[in-house]
């Protein structure tokens, strides 16, 4: 198999990475449409249907965190295959930015489910 040039390795690159931000966008738009969508409904909101659209929100929230773990896993490996990289273009502070945004991840999608059957009991 050929090696790929520099060139071809920092366009790979910053591909994997404005996936993982096109990822979170959406997460982030999703998120803010679900809660906005239950507070709208307030009272309206049958339990069925907080049911329903918890399990839809949720649903498609695993996808896009298994298609941001892919990239993730893809970018870790790209970095194993050429570990110059990463000492030249990240600083040491790298690693904390994927954790911070699982954890924005996993509280904001806590955050929406809660808001969802909380803004269904308000009359």
């Amino acid at each position: 198999m050929n090696e790929l040039s520099n060139f071809e390795v920092l366009e790979l690159l910053y591909f994997i990475e404005s996936t993982m931000g096109t990822l979170f966008e959406t997460w982030l738009t999703i998120t803010f449409t679900a809660i906005a969508a239950s507070f709208l409904a307030g009272s309206r909101l049958t339990k069925n249907f907080a049911h329903f659209i918890t399990a839809i929100y949720l649903f498609t929230i695993g996808m896009l965190v298994s298609r941001w773990l892919v990239e993730f896993f893809r970018l870790t490996t790209l970095f194993g295959e050429h570990p110059y990289l990463y000492a030249e273009l990240f600083p040491s502070w790298a690693p904390f930015q994927g954790l911070s945004l699982l954890s924005t991840f996993l509280l904001g999608t806590g955050g929406c489910v809660f808001c969802i059957y909380h803004f269904r009991k308000q009359t």
